[in-house]
């Protein structure tokens, strides 16, 4: 797998509590609702509208407490008190600064806003700005009920969040548990794979429809989720991510698009602390050839699993007086060197894959098979108990279950072959091979079968192999294949 072959997640949302902030200033300004100065010179006239400003004062400091602790202070440009003593009109708040109890100050500012001393409610209004060590963010409006302790954002959202930048609609937060929602959102920074090295991450893009908290939880859930760094292209229906144990679980159909590889199943689960991914239910694989990789979105199928009796039950037989151009396709089924110039399917129920630079391997559990098709309707296949991908050594190993030879190879040739295990490199230009105990049946050209003295046929047909892996039984060595038969 290349380097490209990564399944990251960053976290969305992280900090958008800061936006409750701007509602911090609306404490001290019920206050000053309460008081009248101008009480004992105030004129009495008629049937004044009861939202009328009456009183207004100009470049106030607004502070507010919790207990006797001073928590925030924000400058009020004017200040307008109506006349029923129920509404505050503030414009112009600026240099506003709420002490959070780690010692991070998150700021906040706003062109204008109201506060009902009925509802409880303060209503930030054009432009608003929070920001924080982790964000800064713009909005259109706000509101914030006192008494339910929770802030919405109805309108478009806009700025830097995490170290990306952050375009979203709607978003509310519960102050009281922390809880909130976000989307639909779309955010775009750096994210680093290996934050103990001294390489930079890749700059991703990521959409979704939603994230969210839920009350007392420790995930952030993304619906409808998707993202690219250019070189990949995932895709979920839900992804969860652990804020404490940096955890993710993509479920719901989980695509993965890269240059060389497709990949769908059913969750992935990524390890970010360990840089591990467990990739689990109806695995399929597509490996590109050579000549078509590239990085596209392409609607996936799961793969259906075949048997091998299924296919020899409906084999026809192979045809006989092959023409030379004939010969040649035949000779490519039985070439490793071929492999990377046409799709490989793979399907298994569970691959493990370990991606720290220098670390990178892979097991592969659930009877994995996979099929390559070849021109003119020719194929290969193997089956096996488990399969191991060692990505720094650049090999394939095939296994079967103790004591058993379940690793299994056959072609549409009629070649049908079992082994003990079976590994072969995936290097550039390397067909290398090795196996143990291979045996089999291996369908060689009639042209190749030695015949007797007057004999105008041959039988077609040879062992590959017997125990220990040895060639024999009169049969030919599959042309193409190199390297040692028998254990290592």
């Amino acid at each position: 797998m290349s380097r490209s072959d990564r399944f990251p997640w960053k976290p969305l949302v992280f900090g958008v509590s800061a936006l409750a902030l701007i509602a911090w200033s609306t404490v001290s300004l019920r206050r000053i609702a309460t008081i009248d100065p101008f009480a004992g010179i105030r004129r009495s006239i008629g049937q004044r509208q009861e939202n009328e400003i009456t009183v207004e004062m100009g470049d106030v400091t607004v502070r507010f407490y919790e207990e006797s602790s001073l928590r925030g202070q924000a400058r009020v440009g004017r200040l307008g008190i109506t006349r029923d003593r129920r509404s505050l009109q503030c414009f112009a708040v600026t240099d506003g600064v709420y002490y959070t109890a780690n010692g991070d100050p998150f700021r906040f500012s706003a062109t204008e806003g109201a506060w009902s001393q009925d509802s409880k409610i303060f209503e930030g209004r054009n432009a608003a700005r929070v920001w924080a060590k982790d964000l800064d963010l713009k909005v259109d409006q706000f509101r914030y009920d006192q008494i339910l302790k929770k802030i919405d954002v109805p309108g478009p959202i806009k700025g830097k969040l995490s170290g990306g930048d952050v375009v979203a609609n709607g978003f509310w937060y519960q102050l009281s548990d922390n809880s909130y929602s976000l989307g639909p959102l779309t955010w775009t920074g750096q994210v680093d794979q290996v934050p103990d090295g001294d390489k930079k991450g890749s700059r991703w893009t990521i959409k979704a429809q939603s994230t969210s908290r839920a009350s007392g939880s420790d995930l952030e859930v993304s619906k409808i989720a998707w993202a690219t760094d250019g070189d990949v292209i995932i895709k979920a229906a839900t992804v969860e991510r652990n804020v404490k144990t940096d955890v993710v679980v993509a479920t719901g159909k989980v695509s993965y698009f890269s240059k060389k590889v497709n990949l769908l199943c059913d969750k992935v689960t990524i390890y970010r602390k360990e840089k591990r991914a467990v990739l689990e239910g109806n695995v399929s694989m597509l490996i590109k050839p050579e000549d078509q990789e590239r990085l596209e979105e392409v609607e996936l199928q799961p793969l259906r699993p075949i048997v091998p009796e299924e296919i020899a039950a409906g084999r026809p037989a192979a045809p006989t007086g092959k023409t030379d151009a004939e010969k040649q396709l035949d000779e490519e089924v039985r070439s490793t060197q071929s492999r990377r110039k046409y799709p490989v399917a793979v399907l298994a129920t569970r691959i493990e894959y370990w991606y720290r630079e220098g670390e990178r391997r892979a097991e592969i559990t659930g009877s994995p098979q996979a099929k390559q098709d070849l021109t003119a309707g020719r194929w290969r296949q193997v089956w096996a108990f488990k399969g191991f991908y060692d990505g720094e050594k650049e090999t394939l190993r095939l296994e079967s279950t103790p004591g058993n030879k379940d690793v299994r190879i056959m072609t549409s040739l009629g070649d049908d072959i079992r082994a003990k295990w079976f590994e072969v490199s995936t290097k550039e230009d390397d067909d290398a091979w090795s196996a143990e105990e291979l045996d089999g049946v291996f369908v060689a050209d009639e042209d190749e079968i030695p015949k007797a003295p007057g004999s105008n046929k041959g039988t077609g047909t040879g062992g590959a192999g017997g125990a220990g892996g040895t060639g024999g039984g009169g049969g030919q060595p599959p042309p193409g294949l190199r390297g040692p038969i028998g254990g290592r």
